[in-house]
C-alpha cells in the first residue's frame, strides 16, 4: 500500500506524451524522470535534458520554443539550448486541463474557472475570463470551428463564436456604450490576439463602469 501511495504522489506528465519537433530538433518527456529531453533528430544525440517536478504538460512547440504548463506558471524554453526564452515566466492559477495553440496565441482552461490566452511569442498574458457558470472546464479542442471542452463528464461545445459576435453587435446597434458589451467584445477580441481593439473596447467599458477586473486587463 505505501509502494502504491509513493507512486501515485511522484510527478508525472498529464496529456499527450509524442514526441514534439521543431526544425532540426526533437523533444520528448521522460515519464520515469519527469524530466525533458531535447535530441538532434538526424543523429539522435541529446542536446540538453532537465527535469521539473512542477510541470504539467508540453503545451506545444511553437518555432523554436517548447512551451510548457506546470501548476502555477507557463513558460517557454528554447529548443536549441533548453534556456528560458521569455523574460519571465507568466504566473497563473493552475490549470484545469489542456488548452489549444491557434496561430502566436495559446488558450487554457484555468481551475479558477477562467479561460486565458497567453502571447506565445512575447511571453505575455492577454486576458483572463471568467467563464459564465465559473466552474472549470476540462481539455480544450477545436472541432468545426467550435470550441470543445471535455472532462469525465462529457464532451461540449461552447456556444458558436460568430453567433455570440453576433449577439453583441445587435446589443450595440441598440446602445454604443453598453458597457457589458463593450466589456464583452474587448475580452473576445484579447482572445482572438486584437490587442489593440480589444483594449479599446475595454477602456469604453471602463469609462462607464469602474470594474477592477476590466481595469486590470488594460
Amino acid at each position: 500500500r505505501q509502494a502504491l501511495d509513493r507512486l501515485l504522489d511522484e510527478p508525472h506528465w498529464r496529456g499527450p506524451g509524442a514526441p514534439r519537433s521543431s526544425g532540426e530538433y526533437v523533444l520528448v518527456t521522460t515519464p520515469e524522470r519527469h524530466g525533458l529531453i531535447c535530441l538532434r533528430w538526424a543523429t539522435g544525440e541529446t542536446v540538453w535534458q532537465t527535469a521539473a517536478e512542477k510541470w504539467l504538460y508540453v503545451a506545444t512547440v511553437y518555432r523554436d520554443l517548447a512551451i510548457i504548463v506546470g501548476e502555477g506558471k507557463i513558460e517557454a524554453l528554447r529548443m536549441s539550448d533548453g534556456q528560458p526564452a521569455w523574460k519571465e515566466a507568466i504566473p497563473i492559477p493552475s490549470p484545469s486541463g489542456l488548452g489549444i495553440e491557434h496561430g502566436r496565441l495559446y488558450t487554457l482552461p484555468l481551475s479558477t474557472g477562467e479561460l486565458a490566452t497567453v502571447d506565445l511569442e512575447t511571453g505575455r498574458l492577454l486576458v483572463r475570463s471568467p467563464l459564465p457558470a465559473k466552474q472549470p472546464l476540462g481539455n480544450l479542442a477545436v472541432a468545426g470551428g467550435r470550441l470543445l471542452h471535455w472532462s469525465a463528464l462529457g464532451l461540449r461545445a461552447a456556444p458558436d463564436v460568430e453567433d455570440v459576435q453576433r449577439g453583441i453587435e445587435a446589443q450595440l446597434a441598440a446602445a454604443a456604450d453598453s458597457p457589458a458589451a463593450l466589456a464583452r467584445r474587448g475580452e473576445l477580441r484579447l482572445h482572438a490576439g486584437d490587442i489593440a481593439g480589444g483594449r479599446e473596447d475595454l477602456r469604453r467599458a471602463v469609462a462607464a463602469l469602474d470594474d477592477p477586473r476590466l481595469r486590470r486587463l488594460l
